[in-house]
């Protein structure tokens, strides 16, 4: 309680306020009402975690699996020579560049360079597998004389098909060795390579977007 008020005047006793200016004579609190309790933080939303890229990811093993099997399909279209030759390097590149573009569709998100090679090295994989599944079925074929006397009569009888005929007949164990060896790493490396380089195209492109 104070004896007068700044504006001069003299307050009764029991007075809250002056009755001169009406100024607060001391603060108070009314019974039963409470402070309000300070608002609570709000939590950040948490950054949702991209699916990582392995043969342990369902989308990842099945966008390789389809990728590598429609590799397959389209290195068996008979081309000419020259558009064969072109296809060798130019298909396993784009099979790479494919299953990034799929996984992109799949998962609405665009993957990084690290990602997209491992998507072409998945396909690379699979292609290797279904492409040395062949191979094994040909040389079981061709150990039956009956079954290389009609390939014989079947192709053309020309070097190269006399000679991949007398490898798979009689297949040394170090050039066999070495040719699965070689084409694992070609499939791989080039499938691998063909998923970076998309990747990388596809952040560079949204970064443009985002300027």
């Amino acid at each position: 309680m104070v004896d007068r008020c700044t504006c001069g005047a003299q307050p009764p006793d029991d007075a809250r306020f002056c009755h001169k200016c009406g100024r607060p004579l001391y603060d108070y609190v009314l019974a039963g009402v409470e402070a309000a309790p300070p608002p609570l933080p709000v939590a950040a939303a948490p950054v949702p975690e991209l699916p990582q890229v392995s043969f342990r990811n369902g989308a990842a093993v099945r966008i390789g699996l389809l990728t590598a099997v429609l590799t397959v399909v389209v290195s068996a279209i008979p081309l000419p020579l020259v558009l064969g030759l072109v296809r060798v390097p130019i298909l396993p590149l784009g099979a790479g560049a494919f299953a990034v573009w799929r996984w992109m569709q799949r998962t609405r998100q665009r993957p990084s360079i690290q990602d997209g090679a491992r998507l072409g090295w998945i396909t690379g994989i699979f292609t290797f597998l279904i492409l040395s599944g062949f191979l094994t079925i040909l040389l079981l074929a061709a150990s039956s004389p009956d079954v290389m006397a009609q390939l014989r009569q079947m192709v053309r009888p020309d070097a190269s098909t006399k000679q991949l005929l007398d490898f798979l007949q009689n297949p040394a164990p170090a050039e066999l060795i070495a040719s699965l060896a070689a084409m694992f790493v070609f499939f791989t490396a080039l499938t691998a390579l063909g998923g970076a380089v998309w990747a990388r195209f596809l952040r560079r492109q949204r970064h443009q977007e985002g300027v």
